[in-house]
């Protein structure tokens, strides 16, 4: 089909509706496309009333949770190796400081609910640490408490 110069429009339509065709079967035989997460909600609802696994203090936490699931060298997100989000937990003074980094908070002394390490260890879905299995209840209750305790070293 040969077009006249009257209707050059239609020859750009013609183009455009090739090329949005062709860029839509391109899109579509990629397969899915990966979904954002679910965006983390800025605060959570503990219970007060849990159980305790041991004693609310940070040697503890860190000793018997932070050290073993999320800092263990050469397989944790948080290792000196893996430094995820720029946060190591091996050692216990250097934890301490990078959760109540005031330029980055990650716990807010007396604030449990609002502190991002308990929005991300209560939080379903993708977001939620550690990856794959959740820490059992009574942990992050221990966790919970010391925070609301006044996350004291």
């Amino acid at each position: 089909m040969r077009f006249h110069s009257s209707s050059r429009s239609s020859r750009l339509a013609l183009r455009f509706t090739v090329f949005a065709a062709l860029s839509l079967a391109v899109l579509q035989s990629c397969g899915p496309t990966e979904e954002e997460p679910e965006p983390l909600p800025r605060c959570v609802t503990l219970d007060e009333n849990c159980s305790l696994l041991y004693q609310p203090i940070f040697s503890e936490i860190h000793r018997r949770t932070l050290s073993v699931t999320c800092a263990e060298p050469g397989t944790s997100c948080h290792s000196n190796e893996g430094h995820r989000a720029g946060l190591a937990l091996e050692d216990i003074d250097e934890a301490y400081s990078l959760l109540l980094d005031p330029d980055d908070p990650r716990v807010v002394p007396g604030d449990p609910e609002c502190s991002l390490i308990m929005v991300r260890l209560e939080h379903p879905g993708s977001s939620v640490m550690p990856p794959g299995d959740p820490l059992p209840e009574n942990e992050r209750c221990t966790i919970a408490t010391w925070i609301r305790d006044g996350a004291l070293p």
